[in-house]
């Protein structure tokens, strides 16, 4: 557990560098860089603290929210063409009239907007983020004490430093994997209220978040619909492994 909030607060370090306090977040901060990753690993003690600690011990843990069933269902194609999106051992589906800018990620992360956008109007868009590091074996991630370790360290670490406002938990369980779901608003530079949610992919064979960042610009589908879908075709290869060093 300590190794997995390791890896999942270093790509984490989106919530707060990816969208700077009283500045409008460019594109190329929607994804986070290798350095921003790194810079994480630092941050991540608080998580194994926070993880070591009984759920309910002496503070006051935030509300988790609604524990709810996902399937595919919840993510619904049906008014939107989609196209598989394959990157190496994963695949997933996007939009049809989405793509990837190479430029925009990094090395764990992948950017993807609508293809007619203004990349410099910093649209809204859905990032990518696979973390390379080994599987976790052993974690009950449906447990209510792990969920409220993973959601603390949220609350007390991550968030306070960007003022979010409407901060809200969820916990998606399906079949796929637990999903730990957390979205806020804040406002930018240019007065633009920014919608991000991030979704962590739990009990897959790496740490995987799919976040979406939401300008308001009225896009189709919304890019919180898109992510969702994202999360609910998620799919690695089965014989992929990683390179041993």
């Amino acid at each position: 557990m300590k190794r997995l909030l390791t890896a999942f607060m270093a790509a984490c370090l989106f919530l707060t560098a990816g969208c700077g306090a009283g500045t409008a977040p460019a594109p190329s901060e929607a994804a986070p860089s290798a350095a921003a990753s790194s810079m994480g690993e630092t941050a991540s003690s608080g998580a194994v603290d926070a993880a070591s600690q009984p759920a309910g011990a002496e503070d006051t843990l935030p509300d988790v929210g609604t524990t709810i069933e996902i399937d595919d269902s919840q993510a619904p194609a049906a008014s939107w063409q989609t196209q598989t999106f394959t990157s190496g051992p994963f695949t997933f589906e996007i939009p049809a009239g989405w793509k990837e800018y190479g430029e925009m990620g990094s090395y764990t992360a992948m950017f993807f907007t609508d293809a007619s956008a203004d990349i410099a109007s910093q649209p809204s868009n859905v990032v990518v983020e696979i973390m390379p590091t080994e599987p976790q074996e052993g974690v009950d991630y449906a447990d209510p004490a792990v969920q409220d370790s993973f959601f603390e360290y949220i609350e007390a670490d991550y968030l306070p430093p960007r003022s979010p406002e409407n901060v809200a938990y969820s916990v998606w369980n399906g079949a796929a994997s637990t999903t730990y779901v957390v979205s806020f608003d804040r406002t930018a530079d240019d007065g633009r209220t920014a919608h991000q949610t991030a979704y962590f992919l739990m009990g897959l064979r790496f740490p995987v978040i799919v976040y979406a960042t939401d300008f308001g610009e009225g896009m189709t589908p919304s890019v919180d619909d898109i992510a969702r879908r994202v999360a609910a075709t998620f799919r690695i290869d089965e014989s992929f492994t990683l390179p041993q060093a």
